[in-house]
């Protein structure tokens, strides 16, 4: 594996090994990095850029490591990337003397006859940029790291060179370095023994959720307030709990619905429920979760896949205050919203007004200008047309449901009304 420094060390590395072949047969040439520049085509030295372009995972090793996890949620090894790097390699100089043709064929040639680095190419360009290069390890991954030309199309070419602005296209070529590996530099402590063996037995009973709706069905949506019904197996084990985000209760006997067509849990969605703090709006992770039948499990747990619902923020409007600045037809000023569940802190909230009328189509959306957490927030607007709008919300993604109002036309529309 590489650390953090081999992608660096794999452009100096081909910066040195493009110098050498194009002095082969021009002396005076040099290589350089970075995007190739105007000015480099209106100069007759021998120069070979070395430009990357592009980067990208390796679609064949991208699911070759993944970093394992400790039952803390701690790392317990170190993480990997496999890259392809893709290079743009230009020729300048004196084209009487065919000075860009004789230059790339020397190159071209060089990393045809060696296609994998060696670690000598690799030590001596490290070596002149030892300031900045000095601790990588490139060498360790040069068994799987090689250099291929890339042949583009007419069309990807012409991308390619009209991407590189007012860049003069020039005699150039492409190559791509496949499977860098670069791992993190962590040190992990060494795995805990096992404090004893044994093979746990009971009763085998599945523990899974099928199913998270509110209790009056169909397609009603999920609000604080409303009554969550959980369908599943294995809900009538002893000892079982349930996880709703970061919140955890244990079911009550009278929660639990039992009926020949499944089980289910009943959960009001109030904060007495839940300790007197209330789930955040938004998608809400929801786990079951309990204790093996067998003692002599040193407190192991078993638990379901997660499942998830969206709990809809209910949206109520507490009142308009309109600015000095308004007019008879363009109204400025701020709406005071109320959110239930309160708004916390890195919520992403979102507020729309649309106006209610056949002859207008004004709308526009706004953030907050109140800090949160809060469960009322102060929302600005300004170059609103006079009229009756409804008002809409999202918190991190989720829509809200009307409070109190919320009915245009006899359609509950998911809005509150409001005029200015």
């Amino acid at each position: 594996m590489s650390n953090r420094l081999a992608i660096g060390a794999l452009t100096a590395t081909l910066q040195r090994r493009a110098q050498d072949a194009a002095r082969t047969t021009v002396r005076e040439a040099v290589a350089q990095v970075g995007p190739p520049l105007a000015q480099l085509a209106r100069r007759s030295l021998p120069t070979v850029n070395i430009y990357l372009y592009q980067v990208h995972q390796n679609p064949q090793l991208r699911n070759e490591h993944t970093p394992g996890r400790q039952r803390d949620g701690a790392a317990g090894r170190a993480s990997r990337i496999s890259l392809d790097l893709s290079y743009l390699i230009s020729f300048y100089g004196d084209a009487a003397d065919f000075v860009p043709e004789r230059m790339m064929s020397a190159v071209a040639l060089a990393f045809d006859t060696e296609p994998i680095l060696s670690r000598a190419a690799v030590q001596e360009a490290v070596a002149v940029h030892s300031a900045n290069l000095g601790d990588v390890d490139l060498y360790q991954a040069l068994s799987t790291v090689r250099v291929k030309p890339e042949s583009l199309s007419l069309e990807d070419t012409a991308r390619l060179w009209s991407a590189l602005f007012q860049r003069p296209y020039t005699l150039s070529l492409c190559y791509k370095c496949t499977h860098l590996n670069i791992e993190t530099e962590d040190v992990f402590a060494p795995a805990m023994p096992a404090a004893g063996r044994w093979a746990p037995s009971g009763p085998f009973e599945s523990l899974a959720i099928e199913s998270i709706h509110a209790q009056e069905g169909g397609a009603a949506p999920i609000s604080w307030g409303s009554t969550l019904l959980i369908e599943g197996r294995g809900l009538r084990r002893k000892g079982l709990r349930l996880r709703l985000g970061s919140q955890e209760i244990t079911p009550r006997p009278d929660e639990l619905l039992i009926s020949e067509d499944g089980d289910a849990l009943r959960v009001a969605l109030e904060t007495a429920r839940f300790g007197g703090a209330a789930l955040p709006a938004g998608l809400v992770p929801v786990r079951l979760i309990s204790q093996p039948a067998n003692e002599r499990s040193d407190g192991a747990e078993h638990s379901s896949e997660v499942a998830a619902f969206h709990l809809r923020p209910r949206l109520s409007m507490i009142g308009v205050s309109l600015s000095d600045e308004s007019t008879l037809e363009i109204a400025k000023g701020s709406m005071r919203v109320r959110f239930d569940p309160p708004l916390i802190e890195g919520q992403d909230v979102r507020v729309a007004i649309d106006q209610i009328s056949p002859d207008a189509s004004y709308s526009a959306m706004f953030t907050p200008s109140s800090p949160l957490p809060a469960a009322e927030i102060d929302v600005a607007f300004e170059g609103a047309p006079r009229g009756q709008y409804a008002v809409a919300a999202q918190v991190d993604g989720v829509g809200a449901v009307p409070g109190a109002a919320g009915i245009v036309n006899g359609v509950t529309n998911g809005a509150s009304i409001v005029s200015f």
